[in-house]
């Protein structure tokens, strides 16, 4: 089944709205995480910094982040683009290169949080 305003399918569409929520709830607690450990304390150091980035559940919740924040962006960017550009009638090229520039990013973020 397809909206019927955008076009796409309704599981993007759906997904897209689920993300969102994820999003704020995952900022939410990032900022809280944050604020709890470091403005509460009053001073912020790189060494407590890297100590928190260290923990496990620091780097789950970074990483959630990031998936959920591309795949929001990548079906927000792919409606736009669908029905407005070159892409309108090349719809298969256009969702290989968002994946290809999706992926790359993830595993860059990857490669930057991870190791730490």
């Amino acid at each position: 089944m397809k909206h019927r305003l955008f076009g796409q399918p309704m599981f993007g569409w759906w997904y897209q709205r689920i993300a969102a929520l994820l999003l704020v709830g995952l900022l939410t607690i990032h900022i809280h995480f944050i604020k709890q450990r470091f403005w509460a304390a009053g001073t912020m150091r790189y060494d407590d910094m890297v100590a928190t980035l260290r923990n496990p559940w620091c780097k789950v919740l970074e990483m959630l982040f990031l998936f959920f924040a591309l795949s929001h962006g990548g079906i927000g960017v792919y409606g736009v683009c669908k029905q407005y550009w070159f892409f309108k009638s090349h719809p298969r090229v256009l969702k290989g290169l968002l994946w290809v520039v999706g992926c790359a990013m993830y595993c860059l973020a990857a490669l930057i949080i991870l190791p730490i």
